[in-house]
């Protein structure tokens, strides 16, 4: 079974607080706590940022999971 894996636990994952990321993004932290409470998504550019910063790919953080095999 997959783990189903949140903005949230990702970022846990990476032992980062929400500030931290908004620092690093240079964005408010009431803007990652959106994000991790679904009240809001991030844009394109951002999710590029946050899958260099939690070392994840886009799909990933796309769809809440690592996808292993793709189909041909």
């Amino acid at each position: 079974m997959r783990e189903i894996l949140s903005y949230k636990r990702i970022r846990q994952r990476n032992g980062l607080s929400q500030q931290e990321v908004a620092n690093k993004l240079h964005i408010s932290r009431q803007s990652v706590s959106k994000w991790e409470n679904a009240h809001a998504q991030p844009s394109i550019t951002n999710l590029v940022k946050l899958s260099h910063i939690y070392h994840v790919s886009l799909e990933e953080l796309v769809c809440g999971y690592k996808v292993s095999e793709k189909r041909s």
